[in-house]
């Protein structure tokens, strides 16, 4: 008996069916759509979080003017 080990295994040409290759490359595009739907929701919350900010220091504003008048 022979054992032998392969660390890495490159292959040049492979021929899959259309099939196949056609659900792959939807899956990329699937996974591409779904980073950019992450990168939105991320663009959001910054967004929400800023106006909330800027609204609690304009209720701080608000309050100091007050309170000297």
């Amino acid at each position: 008996m022979c054992y032998s080990y392969i660390q890495f295994l490159q292959l040049r040409s492979v021929d899959l069916p259309n099939a196949f290759e056609d659900a792959i490359q939807e899956s990329e595009v699937k996974k591409q759509d779904i980073k950019k739907a992450e990168a939105e929701l991320n663009k959001v919350k910054v967004e929400v979080d800023t106006r909330i900010k800027s609204a609690e220091f304009q209720k701080n504003v608000t309050i100091v003017i007050k309170h000297f008048l």
